[in-house]
C-alpha cells in the first residue's frame, strides 16, 4: 500500500464518520453563556441531538428561565433546530442562534414550528457557520422584547428597564430537536478524490 493510497483511506475513514446521535437532559442552572449546557461537538458527517427541558416563569422582580445550550462544529455546518411542547398548547417559546462571544445574534425565531404542539413554537434553519463555538437558547414569548435583543428572562427590552417588574410568564416542558449536516474541509475533500483515483488504479 503506498503512502497516497494510505493517506486517501485514512482521510476517507475521517471524514466518512459515524454520525453522533444523543438524548439530553436539560440541567438548570443554565440561564447564561457561562453555565450553558453542552450538548456536543459535531464533525463529519454530522450529528443530531434531541433535548429534554423546561422553561418556568418569572415572578415580581425575577426574571423567568433561560435555557443555553452550546455546542461545537467542526466544519462548515448546517444546523436546524425545532421546538416542541407535547403538553401544554398555550406554550409559546422564542430561540435564538449566538455566536461564540455570547452575545452576537445570529438567527432568532418566535413563531416558525406549526407543528410543534403549539403554534407558537420556534424552529430555524442556518447555514453556513464556520468552524467553532456556538449556542442556542430558548427562552418564553416576548423575552428581549425583539429579534435584536438577547433573552435575559424578562417580558419586553432588555433589563433593567423603569416599569418592568416581572419575568416572562411561560411555563412549558419541551423536547429541543437540533441536526448537523458538517460539510468536509478542502483538504479533506481532495484527499477523497485522491483515495477514489488511488482504489481505481488498483483494481486495474
Amino acid at each position: 500500500m503506498n503512502k497516497i493510497f494510505a493517506m486517501s483511506v485514512a482521510a476517507m475513514a475521517l471524514a466518512a464518520g459515524t454520525a453522533n446521535a444523543g438524548l439530553i437532559l436539560e440541567t438548570e442552572s443554565n440561564n447564561s453563556a457561562a453555565t450553558a449546557n453542552n450538548i456536543g461537538t459535531f464533525n463529519v458527517p454530522g450529528g443530531s441531538v434531541l433535548v429534554d427541558g423546561t422553561i418556568t416563569p418569572g415572578s415580581i422582580g425575577q426574571a423567568g428561565d433561560v435555557d443555553w445550550f452550546r455546542f461545537t462544529v467542526g466544519g462548515t455546518a448546517t444546523v436546524v433546530a425545532s421546538i416542541f411542547s407535547l403538553n401544554n398548547v398555550n406554550a409559546d417559546s422564542e430561540l435564538w442562534l449566538i455566536g461564540s462571544d455570547g452575545t452576537t445574534i445570529l438567527a432568532y425565531n418566535d413563531d416558525g414550528n406549526v407543528n410543534g404542539g403549539s403554534g407558537n413554537m420556534s424552529s430555524l434553519i442556518q447555514a453556513n457557520l464556520a468552524p467553532g463555538n456556538y449556542f442556542l437558547v430558548i427562552s418564553g414569548f416576548n423575552d428581549g422584547g425583539a429579534s435584536n435583543n438577547l433573552p435575559d428572562g424578562f417580558v419586553g427590552d432588555a433589563a433593567p428597564v423603569p416599569g418592568q417588574t416581572s419575568g416572562h410568564t411561560q411555563n412549558f416542558d419541551y423536547k429541543f430537536i437540533v441536526g448537523f449536516n458538517v460539510i468536509p474541509t478542502p483538504g479533506a475533500a481532495a484527499l477523497l478524490g485522491l483515495g477514489g483515483l488511488a482504489m481505481a488504479r488498483r483494481r486495474r
